[in-house]
């Protein structure tokens, strides 16, 4: 072997350690970095050939990526984004419904104890201006419980929408950076950071609106999302959010030319928590609540519209909708709930006779009224019972839904804790191979430094 041979030997060790030193140095800056895979610095032996030393050379950067594991934990991160969103917007409806003052329920109880008080004392005219207060007050609160729920309910769809748009600039992102991962073929840093950083956008992307991932042959990722595709390649669809007739969310896949309604199928991630709680929960407690309205104000209405006032009026409902109009059947009874713009203001108006020669002290409709607090209303149960039942339902959503969210939460992080064993950083070992790489380092230089005096050595001579 000549000494150019072992001078090549040594520089080839030099710059393979070198090698290993770096992306060594690459994996202690990592920790802790969201979506950094732990790489390893690829060093080939080579044997010698017709006088050309043998020795090693670093043939690349390898990534310690698990694509099963992966694609695990990204669906469930969709998973956990569905239940979080869907937990947090049933949180906030149960505070809309079942307030802890001031419910829908307390404002019943206080309406049936002022009759109970204006049954004691028909022609008082304070008994009679606090049921027109209590009243109204309910009302109001029907009023602000179906507004509340409507106000939630836009508010989630302007959500969705930048839920979408995070999306759509998301899958660019990643369209892009499987351009570049397949043009770069080249195993190094370079591609390895773009790997991460795309592995990154996907899980985030998983967690808005829940992707499978295909992996390629030639490096690239294939998304898939309620039965079609987001990403192919260095194409990217676009996600679009808007409001159908009915009021509910539409979710379309937007590729080319080519548009597809996904509504359906999107139950992962941010985006299907969302359309969960606000097309199906809080639809089907809006339809509860203006049932309750309904059934409650024909109740009390049939009951007061058969007294007569202190002004000998009869037949004037306690109840009706906005400006005086008849109470609207569902949807939209609760929104509409009044007090009678009759009685607005004019405590005589008042039944609470049914005999017009009783007055002013007759009190057999203010006693009746007062007894509706124990009477069945026509989907069942008492007043008071339909509100427990309303906000027990509210309650019990809420609770499945933290249950949901609590069992989301572990399964993400016992597939990270999967992952991290696979492709995460060990800050021990890394400690070892950069002590391990040094030596390595140390020794390659000595054999260059022996080579180059000998040759200085052999020169002089010369």
């Amino acid at each position: 072997m000549s000494l150019y041979s072992v001078l090549n030997l040594a520089q080839g060790g030099l710059l393979a350690q070198q090698a290993g030193i770096s992306v060594t140095s690459e994996n202690i800056n990592g920790v802790g970095l969201p979506g950094y895979s732990r790489r390893s610095a690829q060093l080939d032996a080579f044997l010698r050939t017709k006088g050309v030393a043998g020795g090693v050379h670093y043939a690349g950067t390898e990534r310690a990526f698990d694509a099963i594991t992966y694609r695990r934990l990204v669906g469930e991160v969709g998973l956990l984004g569905a239940a979080d969103a869907r937990a947090t917007a049933l949180a906030q409806t149960e505070s809309i419904v079942a307030p802890g003052d001031g419910s829908i329920g307390q404002q019943i109880g206080d309406l049936f104890a002022a009759f109970d008080a204006l049954a004691l004392k028909a022609d008082d005219p304070t008994a009679r201006t606090q049921v027109l207060f209590k009243a109204e007050s309910l009302a109001q609160t029907f009023r602000e419980t179906a507004g509340g729920l409507a106000t939630q309910r836009q508010e989630m769809l302007t959500q969705a929408q930048g839920i979408a748009s995070q999306v759509n600039d998301m899958l660019s992102s990643i369209a892009e950076l499987n351009r570049r991962i397949v043009e770069n073929q080249q195993s190094d840093g370079a591609r390895a950071e773009m790997m991460d950083q795309r592995d990154q956008l996907t899980r985030e992307v998983g967690n808005l609106i829940g992707v499978n991932v295909v992996q390629e042959e030639s490096g690239a990722i294939t998304l898939l999302s309620s039965g079609s595709s987001l990403v192919e390649g260095s194409r990217a669809a676009q996600v679009n959010v808007t409001q159908n007739t009915n009021g509910d969310l539409q979710i379309e896949f937007a590729k080319g030319s080519t548009t597809t309604d996904v509504t359906s199928k999107v139950d992962g991630g941010q985006l299907g928590g969302l359309r969960e709680a606000r097309d199906i929960d809080i639809v089907g407690m809006q339809a509860d609540l203006d049932l309750f309205a309904a059934e409650f104000a024909a109740q009390m209405n049939a009951v007061h519209s058969a007294g007569f006032g202190l002004d000998g009026v009869s037949g004037r409902p306690l109840f009706t909708g906005a400006n005086g109009t008849p109470l609207p059947a569902p949807p939209g009874t609760a929104y509409a709930l009044s007090v009678n713009p009759l009685l607005q203001g004019n405590p005589d108006a008042v039944a609470a006779s049914s005999d017009i020669n009783q007055l002013p002290g007759g009190n057999d409709i203010a006693v009746a009224i007062a007894q509706l607090a124990d009477a069945v209303l026509p989907s069942g149960g008492t007043p008071s019972e339909r509100f427990g039942a309303f906000a027990g339902k509210i309650g019990t959503l809420v609770s499945g839904a933290n249950s949901e969210l609590t069992l989301r939460q572990g399964t993400v992080q016992h597939t990270d804790s999967v992952r991290e064993s696979h492709s995460g950083v060990s800050l021990d070992e890394e400690m070892v191979s950069l002590t391990r790489y040094q030596r390595a380092y140390e020794a390659s230089l000595r054999v260059l430094k022996a080579a180059d005096e000998m040759l200085t050595e052999l020169t002089q001579r010369l």
